[in-house]
């Protein structure tokens, strides 16, 4: 979401009207789901994707109306064969689709601004969608306790605010929120070639990560343009240099495996969303008996996904990257739905 934001602000700053397209609600068999998002510009360019396919060519011809007509509005599909809309798909599911129209006033590019600032928080934010009966909106960004930017009706749906997008559309006036920035950090413990390839893949999922390392040649800020944050430390002091929280990530991989065990000891102390470390299945079954002579206990030792990653047949940095992103972002779908990630 935040890099549609971001788009949209750049627009705005140009003087293009932009439609942002959410997924407000899906049934059944669908592409994607609600909270999906994709925004258009006065020029026809588009970012991000709801999905593909015909529903997306509609609507992306459908947001030329919406700034023409200076109008927002809503539309509902059904992916399966029928008499009323048949886009010749059969998926079999339904989704509700909301246009909003934003004008490049003074006021949107202001918002914008401050919501793609809001985007970049350490804590939770989420936006809000309020539309009234003629599909006219306001938008605000709300932290866990106040309105952060736009109208402060948006106060109201404080007690609504959730790790999914939540929605209530009705004829009378409707809302719908999503998540804007989520709290926590994916802290990757060793600045080496792993590293350097999985900063990108990480970011382009919306992880905000920071990189720790003890030596000031693996924490080249250089090297790591899309990190948040390149921290040179010793890997003695990482709970005094850092504040890890259980909504944190952790990738342990540094550059060998007393480092890595130093530095996971610490990291288990603080019970973070994810720990994963970087090895072999002997090296597993040798932390594992070093951890219990230590004095960790079976149930902290389940956390820890090592070997790291999903078993994908990984090689390459490159592809051992891939193999961690993903198995990162299964936790992180899994915390967001409340359930239990297993190792």
């Amino acid at each position: 979401m935040k890099q549609i934001c971001r788009f949209i602000k750049e627009n705005l700053e140009e003087g293009k009207a932009c439609t942002l397209i959410t997924i407000i609600s899906s049934e059944g068999s669908a592409p994607r789901g609600a909270g999906t998002s994709m925004a258009v510009s006065q020029s026809g360019q588009c970012f991000g994707t709801i999905g593909g396919g015909a529903v997306e060519h509609r609507v992306s011809k459908m947001a030329a109306d919406v700034m023409k007509k200076g109008r927002s509005k809503t539309d509902f599909f059904m992916l399966h064969p029928n008499d009323v809309q048949d886009l010749g798909m059969i998926c079999g599911g339904d989704i509700r689709v909301y246009l909003q129209y934003i004008a490049p006033s003074d006021e949107n590019c202001a918002l914008y601004e401050t919501i793609c600032k809001e985007a970049e928080s350490d804590e939770n934010r989420w936006i809000v969608f309020e539309v009234d009966e003629r599909q006219y909106s306001t938008v605000s960004v709300l932290s866990e306790t106040e309105v952060v930017a736009g109208a402060k009706s948006a106060i109201q749906y404080l007690n609504c605010l959730s790790t999914a997008a939540t929605a209530s559309w009705r004829e009378t006036g409707s809302y719908y929120i999503q998540p804007l920035a989520v709290k926590g950090k994916v802290y990757i413990f060793g600045g080496g070639h792993i590293a350097r390839k999985l900063v990108p893949v990480l970011s382009g999922v919306d992880f905000s990560c920071v990189v720790y390392d003890s030596l000031e040649e693996f924490s080249d800020p250089a090297d790591f343009p899309l990190a948040k944050e390149v921290i040179c430390g010793s890997f003695d002091c990482v709970n005094d240099r850092l504040r890890l929280n259980e909504a944190d990530f952790a990738v342990i991989m540094t550059r060998g495996h007393a480092f890595d065990y130093t530095v996971l000891r610490q990291v288990l102390e603080k019970h973070t969303a994810y720990t994963g470390m970087i090895g072999s299945r002997s090296k597993v079954q040798t932390t594992r008996t070093r951890l219990l002579g230590d004095g960790f206990s079976e149930a902290d030792i389940a956390r820890i996904h090592s070997p790291i990653g999903l078993s994908i047949g990984a090689q390459t940095p490159a592809e051992i990257s891939v193999s961690i992103a993903a198995e990162m972002i299964a936790v992180r779908a899994a915390l967001r739905k409340g359930e239990k990630t297993e190792n």
